[in-house]
């Protein structure tokens, strides 16, 4: 039970070396999940920093852009405003000499009303000349300026469109950076996914083993614990029952011990006993079937001697010795009668059979010796034969034998009354 117990102990150091191992790895898995929420986080700020930087950038870009549009939009409106006041200059400087050519030719027109009317008509015609000379002067200036002003509105919507194409291309490089970035950092992103999905596959497979193995030591473990505790059970029940056994032995023994101590305490001063042997016909049929067996009284104890037992014969036995006062040979309708006694033992008694004027009395004394018949109890026998007839002593109606037994003398050698109580 001792090795089957220490090898209890060593399957739970095996479930307890299992369990420590689980719980490191679980531990390297919570190391590991830590380590890949930390780059997680990294790359999250990173990430994060890199927009706020790319934001910063494109904020700043597309200040500098509207920077950039707003200045030519300023410049263009004052080449715009420029042209413009050119084109008024020129316009006023026109009207001017158009006002100072109509002064002149008011001037002239009343210099000349004097003249002469054959001149009105070449007047009339300088006048007309003049006329179409103003007007394509202001044409020549007026579509000088519209030049001007085109020139400079195509000179603006070309730097315009530079700016816009230059900050265009800024953009869309810095766009393409930022993708190009925002890739690498998708592929880190993935590749990181797969490795902690590959972990964890692998974490969870290796725990699902453990898990098997683990349960099939605990299964086996619990099969060998059980059939060692069967074991043990049955083994326990039978010593139980053994020691129950031994037990009950020993309190039987003790309790006989005791019941033959208390008859011994009781029958002290007792010195006499009656056996009335009842049902008389009947164990006589079975002492007459079954051959030479005699009928036996209860042992019974007197003047605190050891146990005492009669019996009545029916026929003699060729090994008990012979009583001085009776007859070797039985005679046919007679009874014997015998009293086993312990060796050792010198009695002085009077036996009397039947009842009232049928009764025999006689009086013996004998020594109990060792070496001839013994009971179970290693008692000697005295016997008398053809001590009466059995019809003189049988009461039919009641069908018994009453024998009054009556110690008159003893004397004994030291032996042992009754087994020590434990």
């Amino acid at each position: 039970l001792r090795g089957k117990s220490q090898r209890g102990i060593a399957g739970s150091g095996q479930f307890e070396e299992s369990i420590t191992e689980i719980k490191a790895k679980q531990e390297e898995f919570e190391t590991k999940l830590s380590e890949v929420e930390t780059s997680h986080k990294e790359l999250a700020d990173a990430l994060a920093a890199e927009g706020t930087r790319l934001d910063g950038q494109l904020a700043e870009t597309s200040q500098k852009a509207e920077e950039a549009l707003a200045e030519a939009v300023a410049r263009q409106e004052e080449d715009l405003r420029g042209l413009r006041e050119a084109s008024e200059v020129g316009v006023k400087t026109a009207n001017d000499r158009i006002e100072e050519l109509s002064q002149e030719v008011e001037r002239l027109r009343s210099e000349l009303s004097a003249a002469l009317a054959d001149a009105s008509a070449r007047q009339s015609t300088a006048t007309e000349e003049l006329r179409g000379a103003l007007a394509a002067e202001a044409q020549r200036l007026a579509e000088a300026a519209e030049r001007q002003a085109s020139e400079a509105e195509t000179r603006c919507k070309g730097e315009l469109s530079a700016s816009e194409t230059r900050l265009t291309s800024e953009l869309q490089d810095m766009a393409n950076r930022l993708s190009m970035r925002c890739e690498v950092l998708q592929g880190g992103l993935d590749s990181l996914a797969g490795d902690l999905d590959h972990a964890k596959a692998t974490l969870e497979s290796q725990q699902q083993e453990h898990a098997q193995r683990f349960k099939a030591d605990l299964q086996a473990l619990q099969d060998e614990l059980q059939d060692e505790l069967r074991t043990s059970l049955r083994r326990v029940e039978e010593e139980e029952k053994r020691h129950f056994e031994e037990v009950e032995r020993e309190a039987q023994a003790q309790l006989e011990a005791l019941k033959v101590t208390t008859q011994v305490a009781e029958n002290v001063f007792t010195r006499s006993v009656v056996w009335q042997a009842r049902g008389f016909k009947t164990r006589l049929h079975s002492n007459l079937h079954e051959g030479d067996q005699p009928i036996l009284s209860p042992g019974f104890y007197l003047s605190a001697l050891p146990e005492m037992r009669m019996e009545i014969q029916l026929a003699s036995r060729d090994d008990t010795p012979e009583s001085a006062l009776a007859p070797s040979l039985p005679l046919p309708g007679s009874c014997s009668v015998g009293l086993w006694a312990p060796p050792g033992l010198r009695v002085v008694f009077r036996l009397t059979l039947g009842e009232g004027s049928a009764a025999v009395t006689r009086r013996f004394e004998h020594t109990f010796e060792a070496g001839g018949l013994a009971d179970e109890a290693s008692r000697s026998i005295f016997v008398v034969q053809n001590f009466c007839r059995l019809n003189q002593v049988w009461v039919r109606k009641a069908d018994t034998v009453r024998v009054f037994f009556e110690l008159l003398d003893f004397q004994c050698a030291p032996i042992p009354v009754v087994p020590a109580l434990a």
